[in-house]
């Protein structure tokens, strides 16, 4: 009961846009009658709202299949009106092929019970369950009979590729499916799948390597019945072979997607995904509180899980009139642990006279961006005092 109910709200609420007003009861006629109230008990009224619940519990409207009470105080008496809701043919997209949200989705014979969230598309109603690679259009929509049938259809070319993360760091292992959704059998070719970087609006072959270097590469397809899948995982890694050597390297942060090979010459695409710099910094300095003409020693500490150039590494927090904290450093950065050591005079500053920085407390902090964007910080408290004199 509870899912006819929620099944024929859900279908009320995409076809009519109406609210939740409308009352399921089986008869056959389709027009509107008015029924007057003479006898009421309790009867009076002063306005509408005092009829609403008079009018629902007292009101007989079995001529209507489907329908709704109107309620009116009419002369200090309840009117209760019939009204007929006709809900218009539930209609599923035409012809044998659908696009949806810039996919393309293939009609089958296979019927089923319709399955996922309804919608409305144009004049049409789908149910779409597009995380597996389906949708779903009416065959026999009967809510009076709890009967609903639709046709399955499934996302061009059969085959998905499902990430298991849709963000990754750099050097970690990435995994993802590749899941048959077709009503037969699919075959992925060699070299089984390619991982391409949006570069400058294009989309480009990462060097991968696919079997040990020196060797000949696996050529036979790789064959996958409906509704199984094959699991992969990518070294997220830059590789390539010198002789029989293999050279990797870092991949750049970045963003990139999955291509499939399947047979008959067609692809299958992942979504996008990211690949983000693994970086942490700690900033330390050698002391909590400085006073006027005393050195502070400064330490960046970073680790990296993998190459990046051109950072710029900022580090600021002590402003006056002059002679300000404020340092810049450009570098590469590989993978693994790296520090750098600053040094600040702290400017002259005494009881009499603090003439280009002010005394108190100021906040050190150190700033990591790549490519204009920051992927690191930290910082911490330090005070500067006059000095005597």
């Amino acid at each position: 009961m509870l899912k006819k109910l929620f099944l024929f709200t859900c279908v009320v609420l995409v076809l009519l846009n109406s609210g939740c007003n409308v009352q399921q009861t089986k008869t056959t006629s389709t027009t509107t009658s008015t029924t007057p109230t003479t006898t009421l008990k309790p009867g009076s009224c002063i306005d509408a709202a005092d009829c609403e619940s008079y009018c629902k519990s007292s009101t007989s409207c079995t001529q209507y299949t489907y329908y709704h009470v109107d309620a009116v105080c009419s002369d200090g008496l309840c009117e209760c009106t019939c009204v007929s809701d006709e809900l218009p043919p539930v209609l599923g997209p035409q012809g044998e092929e659908f696009t949806y949200r810039d996919k393309v989705y293939v009609k089958t014979d296979e019927v089923m019970e319709c399955c996922g969230s309804i919608t409305k598309v144009d004049n049409y109603t789908i149910w779409e369950e597009t995380y597996n690679g389906f949708i779903y259009s009416p065959k026999e929509i009967n809510i009076a009979e709890d009967r609903y049938t639709c046709y399955r259809w499934f996302e061009k070319p059969g085959l998905i590729v499902r990430l298991y993360n849709d963000e990754v760091k750099q050097d970690q292992p990435f995994g993802f499916d590749a899941i048959n959704v077709d009503v037969r059998d699919r075959s992925i070719e060699p070299p089984y799948y390619n991982i391409e970087e949006l570069v400058e609006g294009n989309w480009t072959n990462v060097d991968r390597v696919s079997c040990p270097c020196g060797t000949e590469c696996e050529k036979t397809p790789l064959t996958i019945e409906p509704g199984n899948r094959h699991a992969y995982k990518w070294s997220n890694m830059i590789e390539y072979c010198n002789q029989s050597m293999l050279v990797s390297k870092s991949t750049h942060p970045g963003v990139y997607r999955v291509k499939v090979y399947l047979d008959g010459g067609d692809m299958a695409y992942s979504e996008e995904f990211e690949i983000t710099p693994d970086v942490t910094m700690e900033l330390v300095t050698d002391k909590r509180v400085y006073s006027s003409q005393e050195l502070m020693d400064l330490t960046v500490n970073i680790k990296s899980g993998g190459f990046l150039e051109n950072l710029s590494l900022h580090v600021s927090g002590v402003f006056g009139k002059s002679k300000s904290l404020d340092i810049e450093r450009i570098f590469d950065l590989d993978k693994g642990n790296r520090s750098f050591n600053f040094n600040y005079l702290i400017p002259l500053c005494t009881t009499k006279s603090c003439t280009v920085v002010d005394p108190g407390t100021y906040y050190v902090k150190a700033v990591l961006l790549y490519e204009g964007d920051v992927i690191s910080s930290s910082g911490r408290e330090i005070r500067i005092e006059p000095s005597a004199g």
